[in-house]
């Protein structure tokens, strides 16, 4: 029985598994990115263009600066989900390029393994998502309080 063989029949099993699921996850995503987009820019739009048209026929002056400012954070929420996505898909690039060269270091002598390379993608989407959520959920806190207002102080109800 050939130990050698089998640990590295495993390891290559073990590496091609890991590759995968970090290929699988990267598709997964780009499916989901489009959705993600569509649903979150046509809601927020859709919601607050049939306010203005169907309930509130003339809104309060004064309450218009809640819904541009809306609608600017919910554009730049939309913008950093555009960048969290690339910024995403290079993670898991380097991620696989990572596990490519764990794997070819394995299968050689000291002399020549590779530099394993830093990734710092990951934790530059992740803030990227933080403040994407904080100017999504800051849009949907002026998209209320613009109803709000018009439905409260408006005589247009």
């Amino acid at each position: 029985m050939d130990y050698e063989y089998d640990y590295k029949l495993e390891r290559y099993k073990s590496y091609i598994k890991l590759r995968n699921k970090y290929i699988d996850h990267q598709y997964d995503q780009g499916k989901q990115f489009d959705q993600y987009i569509f649903l979150l820019s046509s809601g927020a739009f859709g919601v607050s263009f049939s306010f203005i048209s169907e309930i509130v026929k003339e809104p309060i002056a004064e309450t218009n600066r809640f819904l541009i400012f809306a609608w600017v954070l919910i554009i730049c929420s939309i913008m950093f989900s555009l960048i969290s996505y690339i910024f995403n898909n290079l993670d898991y690039e380097k991620r696989i390029l990572i596990e490519d060269i764990k794997y070819r270091n394995e299968q050689c002598d000291n002399l020549l393994k590779e530099k394993i390379p830093l990734n710092r993608f990951n934790g530059i989407a992740g803030i990227i998502n933080i403040i994407n959520l904080v100017l999504l959920l800051g849009g949907f806190a002026l998209l209320l309080i613009y109803v709000a207002s018009n439905i409260l102080g408006g005589t247009n109800a």
